[in-house]
């Protein structure tokens, strides 16, 4: 989990890629080339560790780690410039503030997967820090906020629960008064799927990941806005412990699913796969020419506008044109 590549998210034309030791770096998508730097101070202490996010020129940072694992979220321009680091109004120690975090139309969400006693909680703040709402779930089992998305209104909230003991569930909130509107519980879940780990939204397109199910082969779930169940996606080249559905992300009638545990003799390098979201036709696996075993392609992916960016534990992120098959429903 630690290094360059191990999360990613692009919007408008840049990348950003994470780095658990340094903070974040900021991307062209056209070019490949370092655009800014999005340093974390003593990032030894503050541990930006495994969420990033970006719209137009905001882009959230987030680091679980800090002050005792209380946590907390960075919020930067594209430029490199910093402009508020975001806490909850009832941050306590091991929250683990910034586990997650998504924007959209300067609305930045934030998941804390450990407060509310251990349930965890989500937050939403303005670009200026001002905390605007509190999410939660009462009938969540734990780690509400493990995963967030939000676009056009909508948020939805991964958690995933105990791997020992619960089958993992998803909430869809609108964004107009916080309201909740549909829990989500997967097709057929049961203890251990791990469903509601990686969760996106795109327009009406909700997509959840269950990367525990059948021991670990993994797989995915489409639904509408309202929580209305589409389709099941699953590799049907899948075997155990390929962890399909660790990342999910969804733009433009493309949905792209994360399998980090695939190929090589350790099943470990990791491959990407591409979907329809109407008709869960797939339509591509996308792997790296130079993989090499303990890589995770795919522990992190980020659509836009025709482009599949893919973050790895390898010490890079690539990028994957799917352009040809961005709105074809």
């Amino acid at each position: 989990m630690l290094g360059f590549g191990g999360q990613v998210a692009a919007d408008s034309g840049v990348v950003i890629v994470g780095d658990t030791s340094m903070g974040a770096y900021v991307f062209s998508r056209a070019s490949g080339s370092h655009l800014a730097d999005l340093p974390a101070a003593a990032a030894e202490q503050f541990r930006f560790r495994r969420s990033v996010a970006v719209d137009g020129d905001v882009v959230v940072v987030g680091a679980d780690g800090r002050n005792s694992w209380t946590g907390g979220a960075y919020v930067y321009r594209t430029s490199g410039q910093q402009q508020v680091i975001l806490s909850a109004l009832d941050a306590t120690e091991y929250s683990y503030f910034g586990a997650s975090v998504a924007v959209d139309d300067d609305l930045i969400v934030v998941g804390a997967l450990r407060s509310n006693g251990g349930r965890g909680s989500v937050y939403t703040f303005d670009t200026t820090g001002q905390q605007l709402g509190n999410l939660a779930a009462s009938d969540s089992s734990a780690r509400f906020g493990t995963a967030v998305d939000v676009d056009d209104g909508i948020i939805v909230v991964g958690a995933p629960g105990n791997v020992y003991s619960t089958p993992g569930s998803a909430y869809i909130f609108n964004t107009a008064g916080n309201q909740m509107v549909a829990r989500l519980d997967g097709e057929g879940a049961v203890v251990g799927d791990n469903f509601g780990m990686s969760v996106a939204v795109d327009g009406d397109v909700v997509v959840v990941g269950a990367h525990g199910k059948d021991n670990w082969k993994g797989e995915a779930h489409i639904y509408d806005a309202a929580g209305i169940h589409v389709e099941t996606l699953a590799a049907s080249d899948g075997v155990a412990l390929d962890s399909f559905g660790k990342s999910v992300d969804v733009s433009n009638g493309v949905v792209a699913v994360g399998a980090s545990g695939t190929l090589g003799t350790d099943r470990s390098r990791g491959s990407v796969y591409i979907y329809n979201s109407i008709s869960g036709q797939r339509l591509a696996k996308l792997e790296a020419n130079d993989a090499a075993d303990s890589d995770f392609l795919g522990v992190s992916v980020a659509m836009d506008d025709g482009v599949a960016v893919v973050g790895s534990y390898a010490g890079k992120a690539y990028i994957f044109d799917v352009s040809k098959w961005a709105g074809t429903n």
